[in-house]
């Protein structure tokens, strides 16, 4: 059930990676918000605050990586799904904070556009319950 109420935050150094991401869920009726990293994610998530969705985190980004922006959002109160999206192998339990936050899922690199929406659309049909 794609609404225009479900706002969607991209964090990705990429460029081409957010426009894609914002084409993509756009043309399927999210209101998507656009990060390049850590600073920019959590200005969003002070703005957005309980109407933010789902965050589509990158993994690998330069300052604070993927694993540090979550610990931030967790510190902050973020309480929306984070799926990791990254082309790297890594263990999703290093992103386990001490109180025992973990990312809802993993997106892998370099994914279609079906397979973007269906997550998207999964993990923010779980905060809608």
């Amino acid at each position: 059930m794609t609404s225009t109420s479900l706002n969607v935050l991209v964090v990705d150094d990429d460029p081409a990676v957010r426009m894609i991401a914002r084409m993509v869920l756009g043309k399927a009726g999210y209101q998507v918000l656009e990060a390049e990293g850590g600073e920019q994610a959590m200005a969003h998530l002070v703005t957005v605050g309980a109407d933010l969705r789902v965050v589509l985190l990158d993994y690998s980004m330069p300052g604070k990586d993927g694993r540090e922006v979550f610990a931030d959002m967790v510190a902050a109160g973020c309480t929306a799904p984070v799926v990791i999206c990254t082309g790297h192998e890594f263990d999703m339990n290093d992103f386990r904070t001490a109180d025992g936050h973990m990312p809802t899922q993993l997106l892998k690199k370099p994914y279609d556009f079906p397979t973007l929406l269906a997550v998207v659309e999964t993990a923010g049909a779980a905060t809608l319950q």
